[in-house]
């Protein structure tokens, strides 16, 4: 049986009231391993252990060892501890550790998620730090990120990364690829602003249409060797034809040479045959005197008869 026992009937009236102007209104002590001092038990849908304050609403402080916990929340159906705050800029439930190497906030599960935040319109989960990482997320399963980031929105960004002075994002390997980047439809990768590359880029689509384009090249040079040896052949072609017809120009010109000086010498003859034709026409039209010359020899007069005339046009 219970040393203190109260029972109420009526609405807003306690079953146990206690009261103090300096301590504890209520303080319950218990021995018991794994028994609390105070106990609140609710069978009818409301809370079990209610806490009101204008200082904290509920406290609790663990102080007798490492596994001493302050507050302890266990349900079967929800929540085991659900913080609940009004004031902007509050949290509904906050963590501070003020020690070395601790966790203000800790989440574990383990098959679902160790810690979820959610908002309709503001930050769901925030981090900040004045000496390391804002937030940091590490995994041990190769095929899951430390990090992952998913925006369903059209435009969204699945992870942002920003930064006034230092490096918007950086990845750092040992091993693996650094930054993985793939889309089905849109482009992999798309920088606005200069691109530095202190090691090698490596493309296997690229060295592919390189060795294309360096086949293709050598393939032209040869069709231009062979063009050119072509164009050679034409060359001495043309060479020959141009000497060839040189010389037979050249013997031309020698043989008008010697048409011309053998025309200007019958030219020559045929005008002297051309005079003497002319006077033995005009001796035809105007004849000679009957007799030749009279001769005196010895003082004898000698007289010749004139031959008959002769008719150099006559063919007979």
């Amino acid at each position: 049986m219970a040393t203190v026992h109260g029972t109420a009937t009526t609405p807003n009236t306690p079953g146990v009231l206690g009261e103090s102007e300096k301590w504890n209104g209520v303080l319950g002590v218990s021995k018991g391993e794994g028994q609390a001092g105070v106990a609140g038990v609710n069978e009818s849908g409301g809370n079990g252990l209610y806490g009101r304050g204008t200082g904290n609403g509920v406290w609790g402080h663990g102080f007798s060892g490492p596994n001493s916990v302050g507050v302890v929340g266990v349900s079967d159906h929800n929540d085991g501890v659900r913080g609940i705050s009004s004031t902007v800029g509050k949290s509904g439930v906050a963590g501070f550790h003020m020690g070395e190497r601790g966790q203000g906030l800790w989440g574990q599960s383990d098959k679902g998620t160790g810690v979820i935040g959610l908002s309709k319109t503001g930050v769901a989960v925030h981090g900040q730090s004045e000496a390391s990482e804002g937030v940091r997320g590490e995994s041990r399963n190769p095929h899951h990120g430390g990090v992952v980031g998913f925006s369903f929105a059209a435009g969204g960004h699945g992870v942002f990364g920003a930064c006034d002075e230092g490096t918007g994002v950086i990845a750092v390997t040992k091993k693996g690829n650094a930054l993985f980047a793939k889309a089905d439809q849109g482009k992999a990768g798309h920088f606005q602003g200069d691109v530095e590359v202190t090691g090698r880029i490596l493309n296997s689509d690229l060295q592919a249409r390189v060795s294309q384009a360096i086949s293709e090249a050598t393939s032209a040079a040869q069709k231009v060797a062979g063009l050119q040896q072509k164009i050679a052949d034409m060359q001495n072609q043309l060479d020959t034809a141009i000497s060839n017809l040189t010389a037979r120009v050249t013997q031309v010109q020698l043989n008008v040479t010697g048409l011309t000086a053998y025309s200007h010498s019958h030219t020559r003859e045929d005008s002297a045959l051309d005079a003497e034709m002319a006077v033995i026409a005009a001796d035809k039209v105007n004849p000679a005197p009957s007799s030749l010359s009279t001769i005196d020899m010895d003082g004898q007069s000698l007289s010749y008869p004139e031959p008959p005339p002769v008719d150099v046009f006559s063919t007979e």
